[in-house]
């Protein structure tokens, strides 16, 4: 059975799944293993929904469905996730406010871990807020 978060519109920022917490991580794998098959696929550079159509999309055909646009609270909504792991996609913008987004996220207690895919180029931490953070590049699988 695939693993999905389901927000709860009445209580925002909390979501269900349907699976127990060790069988969640079996299904999800890791944020290192999602970030490695994302380095595989080429995405679109240019426009930010195509590219997480794609990603959601890579996902699902390696096993790992994602879930899109996940509410985390009223304010803060996670492009997708798949289990206990938040994909942000970041085509452009200031490298600054895409840190204080993810700095945001790592503060949620729904991420284990965190894969940015950008067309930015940025370096990131290993980690921030004790979360793995993984970077993925989306111009690198053109080369």
């Amino acid at each position: 059975m695939a693993d999905l978060f389901i927000p709860k519109p009445a209580a925002l920022g909390k979501t269900t799944s349907l699976l127990p917490e060790q069988e969640r991580r079996s299904v999800a794998s890791s944020g290192a293993e999602i970030a490695r098959l994302l380095r595989s696929v080429r995405l679109s550079v240019a426009v930010e929904s195509e590219a997480q159509a794609e990603i959601a999309d890579a996902l699902k055909r390696a096993g790992l469905p994602a879930v899109r646009e996940v509410i985390l609270d009223a304010q803060n909504r996670i492009d997708l996730m798949v289990a206990d792991i938040g994909i942000e996609v970041k085509v452009k913008g200031d490298r600054r406010a895409i840190y204080r987004q993810l700095r945001r996220y790592c503060e949620f207690p729904q991420l284990a871990e965190l894969v940015l895919v950008t067309g930015r180029a940025m370096s990131l931490p290993a980690e921030i807020n004790g979360r793995a953070i993984h970077l993925v590049s989306m111009g690198r699988a053109w080369l």
